[in-house]
């Protein structure tokens, strides 16, 4: 991963709140990175909870991930993760920096149909 985009990253989210030290942040990324990639090249959907025990801080290692592949003109990862129980993305999926702009005016069948189409594209990308 390339550290200075990661490191803008970690700023910009760091405006919006979040706590999570630079090194931990730098640490796990790039790890979850690979496993939601290697999940994806077998075009399979990961629950939160099997993701690092569900540590309180996984969806801003899951946004940042998403960030880093939208500022590099690929789909977010974080789309192949979902709930148990609803089979879909969390909330924080839809309020992803550079997704939000295009998402707030969608109804939740409009944004549930993104959600499919995002997680698709990750698919194809992912299996080439």
């Amino acid at each position: 991963m390339d550290e200075a985009v990661l490191k803008e990253i970690y700023a910009d989210f760091k405006k919006l709140g979040i706590t999570l030290s630079w090194e931990k942040f730098a640490y796990w990324v790039p790890l979850l990175r690979q496993r939601l990639i290697a999940e994806a090249k077998k075009g399979e959907t990961v629950y939160y909870s099997d993701l690092m025990n569900g540590r309180a801080w996984i969806g801003t290692l899951l946004g940042a991930i998403s960030e880093y592949e939208l500022r590099r003109g690929r789909p977010p990862l974080s789309a192949i993760v979902i709930r148990k129980d609803t089979k879909m993305p969390g909330t924080g999926f839809f309020t992803i920096p550079s997704l939000r702009d295009e998402i707030v005016t969608m109804t939740k069948e409009e944004g549930q149909i993104f959600w499919e189409k995002k997680k698709n594209e990750v698919f194809v990308r992912c299996s080439q």
